[in-house]
């Protein structure tokens, strides 16, 4: 029997779309926070909304403002909520969409990209 190759995958995603609601923070049994926002996202002729989950945010991060168009680069992931499957974001990080701000987030996104291929 052969050696099966190792497996390696990786998981990053990177969302532009417009914050839906303002954030809302909480604190975590383990001492953590999270801020948690739907990002609307304009997909052909629909919105789609996607969770954003971001573990210890800036306290800035309670500042974005409803309507604010923004990059979000992290991982998607899924769980169990009670007896249902829930998906969301994890953001890494989170940037408001100016043009010098993408080019600087999406570029240490690709170089995380380009890292795991190699």
């Amino acid at each position: 029997m052969r050696a099966q190759e190792p497996f390696s995958s990786f998981n990053v995603t990177v969302m532009r779309g417009v914050l839906h609601r303002p954030p809302q923070w909480r604190e975590l049994p383990t001492g953590d926070s999270v801020t948690m926002f739907d990002l609307k996202l304009r997909q052909e002729s629909r919105n789609e909304f996607v969770r954003v989950s971001w573990r210890n945010a800036p306290t800035t991060a309670l500042q974005l403002q409803e309507g604010e168009d923004l990059v979000v680069t992290g991982r998607v992931r899924s769980y169990w909520a009670g007896r249902r499957s829930e998906t969301d974001v994890l953001a890494q990080a989170v940037v408001r969409a100016t043009p010098r701000q993408v080019r600087k987030h999406v570029a240490a996104s690709m170089a995380l990209l380009q890292e795991a291929c190699t």
